[in-house]
């Protein structure tokens, strides 16, 4: 019974860690390209209200069942990540296009980082 319990604790790490990849490259393939149009904003803004419950979710799910030596690690660069998000859902909804490229592109690199970090 415990093996069982140990083999899905680890099927629902390796699903949170492909989800968070993929979503993560979903997002870096966007772009920050702003346009006048109302309809871009509110779908950029959309992107990054779902990607930002994905990550959050599947964090909270990795970061416990993570090895211990990448506990801390993993925690600082959700927080970094989330916050990144936050920054940037902030910029959409001012329709800032230098803040948000600046967002896009900071959240990116962590997002970046995030995936470097996960495939050691």
């Amino acid at each position: 019974m415990e093996e069982l319990s140990e083999r899905m604790e680890e099927m629902e790490y390796n699903g949170s860690w492909r989800r968070i990849k993929n979503c993560a490259l979903d997002f870096l393939s966007v772009g920050c390209d702003p346009t006048e149009e109302e309809e871009w904003w509110d779908w950029m803004q959309r992107n990054v209200l779902l990607k930002s419950m994905f990550f959050y979710c599947d964090f909270c799910k990795m970061i416990p069942a993570a090895p211990p030596h990448q506990k801390k690690p993993l925690s600082h660069l959700a927080t970094a990540l989330l916050s990144s998000f936050q920054e940037l859902e902030n910029a959409l909804k001012l329709r800032s296009v230098p803040r948000a490229c600046d967002g896009y592109e900071k959240a990116s690199a962590i997002l970046q980082e995030i995936i470097g970090f996960l495939m050691t």
